[in-house]
């Protein structure tokens, strides 16, 4: 039975897969037609458009938001420039012979140097994101029941 009027929240979190956990958020008020306002990241087209049809099959009326926030617990690989750290130190011994000084090459200095360290992120996958959509299309029905 479709609800035709109502001011409520309703927000469940969701783990997919140990890297992979979603929250599901909807908030409606009272509005005299069916304005549906969605927030999701982007690649997920899909889920949109059968989050819209669950939610009109579901609601009459009223101004509703539903956000979904993708929440990665990824462990990140750091690594460095190894050509860049290289010609840093190659560099810094032609100057010190060249130049008769003393001294040695500060890591600290060559870690620092823009792009020499460097951060192996996770972008959405394909399966993640096929994943995440049967698990978000499965939770909103009992969401909007908790509505």
């Amino acid at each position: 039975m479709p609800i035709y009027s109502m001011t409520g929240y309703a927000r469940t979190q969701v783990r997919v897969h140990d890297q992979l956990a979603y929250t599901l958020s909807v908030k409606s008020v009272n509005h005299r037609f069916l304005d549906i306002q969605l927030r999701l990241p982007a690649g997920f087209d899909a889920l949109e458009m059968e989050l819209r049809r669950v939610l009109k099959e579901s609601l009459v009326r009223g101004h509703v938001e539903l956000t979904l926030s993708v929440d990665r617990t990824v462990q990140q690989k750091a690594g460095y420039n190894r050509e860049l750290v290289a010609g840093y130190l190659d560099a810094f011994k032609q100057a010190r012979t060249e130049f008769k000084i003393k001294g040695e090459p500060d890591l600290n200095v060559a870690l620092r140097m823009p792009g020499a360290l460097q951060a192996e992120t996770r972008n959405n996958s394909e399966e993640d994101v096929t994943a995440l959509t049967e698990s978000a299309a499965r939770e909103i029905a009992p969401l909007l029941e908790e509505l």
